[in-house]
């Protein structure tokens, strides 16, 4: 019997039918041969954000709003495109937008809605011709200045990505508009240098060296994804693909971490460009972030740039389960990251903050609501203004771990719990300056140890016999109402606290969310040089126990047992001095025992030692989990 070979342009035609319509077709956008991002792309009536787009035409009739009333005319997908009567309210929008954007001078981001906006007009075409440049002329000095401020950059704007972002958009469409091929250069520039500030975890640092912010996340997302809608750069592909990643941070409720950004950037709630994460879930097909995206779909935002994510909307991408159990060391906080049942426990390690610790509970269904969360855990060095008056931190405290000494900071990842620990010269706040306050002769030590049932730890603050005149304090920040009783107990939200130690002379309430740990009168000259003096903290979800901690008198290392279980405790060691240390844990015996010298996450790293001798480098971290009291 012959075989014979089918008709092949027939049989290459079948094959092509088969593949698109095989699974292997949903990792294309929508299924289809479109790129996601495309802006020439029409978009169809079950896209969610293209009905928002159309509920935020119907608000601007109200609102007045240029971007939505011309986006209202001009859009192809647009119900009401060609109505005479919305252009000419869209034509008047812009003059008003324009004219007040002269008049206040605005420049950076400032300028992004009039940008789009007259990107618009320019794409339809109808616009009058004089009325068309006379915006572009107006508006042409502040891009310049935008221009000129980013090419010297010495603003804080150039060095923050979220604005590095706005400005790279701006630019880009400038280049557009006026024709002008070094506004394109200088915005890639500005891409270029956010790049260096991402993350391997996909967030970005909101400035420098710091920790990102939840707020800004969804602009640095929205604009990138805006700027790569206008170039298909292929990096800025990659970095979108990334940030996607960090939506596996997000917890049960929507919401990052708050505790791990700069000092001033603590945020907690919601806001900025909500339908960001779209843009990433579209771009990296990451089932997590479709999830987040799809959870924040609800909040219906009318500002100008939420359209941005209607362009990467993809329904074919799975959605994923938010708040999913973490154990880890997380590179976008700079250090473990536990959660376990809605419990999270985050240990920073960035710049600019003022806490290694940051926990909290979400076990309700409320969106965006948290059941308690413990933002900031420290130890200020009161300077001596303020110590007779009531104090308003951070005035007059050195509180914040400056870039220099971040390298300082430990972190352990253990089988089902997280250590960290961080020695640093507490400065006076600054906002991300390239230089740091001086340091004051005073220092900082914290230890913490944290797993599925709670968290624990312990910080000291010492002197040199030069040391300016101030007073160390505790200071505790809450997200609920703190209830301050007796023996050292708080109970804020679910969230349950207990201070302890024999340095502790009184609790009291800054306000009803912030709590002073006194640990000395306010009598500088009484505390002695090289005499640490410090607070312990545990604290726990509802539905656990407290736990014991215990400090160990050493005359250098900062020691801490913590129980884990009835009859189990695990020691941590740190060693803040620039000399080695040795100690015996027990007269004989073996057992595993976790060390950290290096910061980072392979900084760890683990081995079965004698109790009898253990020695502990400068700077060094150890844990040893799992022994009888």
């Amino acid at each position: 019997m012959t075989l014979s070979l089918p008709n092949r342009p027939l049989f290459l035609i079948a094959l092509l039918l088969t593949l698109m319509t095989s699974p292997l077709s949903a990792q294309c956008f929508r299924g289809g041969s479109s790129w996601c991002g495309n802006p020439d792309l029409i978009q169809t009536p079950d896209n969610p954000y293209l009905q928002l787009a159309e509920l935020n035409v119907t608000r601007a009739l109200d609102s007045n709003s240029a971007f939505w009333l011309t986006w209202g005319y001009t859009a192809s997908e647009s119900t009401r495109k060609g109505e005479a009567t919305l252009r000419q309210k869209a034509l008047d929008a812009t003059d008003a937008l324009v004219a007040r954007e002269l008049e206040e001078q605005l420049n950076l981001w400032a300028l992004t809605e009039s940008m789009e906006s007259i990107y618009l007009w320019k794409k339809e075409g109808s616009a009058p011709a004089e009325q068309y440049a006379k915006w572009l002329s107006d508006l042409r000095p502040m891009v310049e200045q935008n221009y000129n401020m980013n090419e010297v950059g010495e603003y804080w704007e150039s060095v923050a990505s979220n604005t590095l972002h706005q400005s790279a958009v701006v630019l880009q469409l400038a280049s557009i508009l006026y024709d002008h091929d070094a506004y394109a250069q200088m915005a890639a520039k500005l891409i270029t240098r956010a790049r260096r500030m991402q993350a391997p975890g996909g967030s970005f640092n909101y400035m420098r060296q710091s920790g990102p912010t939840p707020l800004y996340y969804g602009f640095e997302v929205t604009f990138l994804g805006r700027y790569y809608m206008l170039t298909q750069d292929p990096q800025v592909a990659q970095s979108l693909k990334a940030m996607a990643t960090f939506a596996q941070d997000v917890q049960a409720n929507g919401m990052w971490d708050g505790a791990s950004t700069p000092w001033w950037k603590h945020r907690w709630q919601v806001g900025g460009p909500m339908h960001g994460i779209e843009i990433a879930a579209g771009m990296s097909r990451d089932p997590i972030a479709r999830a987040l995206a799809q959870y924040r779909l609800p909040s219906q935002q009318p500002y100008y740039f939420s359209y941005i994510a209607m362009y990467f909307w993809d329904g074919t991408i799975p959605v994923g389960q938010l708040g999913q159990d973490i154990l880890k060391y997380n590179t976008n906080y700079g250090g473990p990251h536990l959660r376990s049942n809605g419990w999270q426990v985050v240990m920073p390690g960035k710049a600019f903050v003022d806490t290694g610790i940051g926990a909290s509970i979400v076990r309700s269904t409320d969106r965006y609501s948290f059941d308690g969360y413990l933002q900031t855990a420290a130890i200020d060095v009161v300077s001596p203004e303020n110590m007779d008056k009531p104090y308003a931190r951070p005035n007059g405290a050195y509180m914040v771990v400056p870039a220099e000494q971040v390298h300082a900071h430990r972190s352990i990842v253990g089988e089902n719990w997280i250590a960290s620990a961080m020695v640093f010269d507490p400065r006076m706040p600054y906002y991300g300056n390239a230089g740091a306050p001086p340091s004051n002769g005073h220092h900082t030590a914290q230890l913490w140890f944290a797993d599925g049932k709670g968290l624990a730890g312990w910080l000291i603050s010492w002197k040199d016999a030069d040391a300016i005149s101030a007073v160390p304090r505790g200071y505790i920040n809450l997200g609920h109402q703190a209830v301050i009783s007796g023996n050292g107990n708080i109970t804020s939200g679910n969230l349950h606290l207990q201070v302890s130690g024999s340095d502790v002379q009184q609790i009291t309430a800054i306000d009803e969310k912030q709590i002073w740990v006194h640990l000395s009168a306010n009598d500088p000259s009484a505390i002695a040089a090289d005499t640490p003096l410090g607070y312990g903290l545990t604290a726990w979800p509802d539905g656990e126990n407290s736990r014991q901690i215990q400090r160990i008198s050493h005359p250098t290392l900062l020691i801490l047992k913590v129980q884990t279980q009835t009859d189990l405790w695990t020691t941590l060691l740190l060693n803040p001095s620039e000399t080695e240390q040795q100690i015996s844990i027990a007269p004989t015996g073996q057992t595993r025992i976790y060390r950290c010298k290096i910061q980072g996450p392979n900084g760890q790293y683990q081995q079965v030692e004698s109790l009898e001798t253990i020695a502990v480098r400068s700077g060094e971290l150890v844990v040893i989990p799992g022994l009888s009291q």
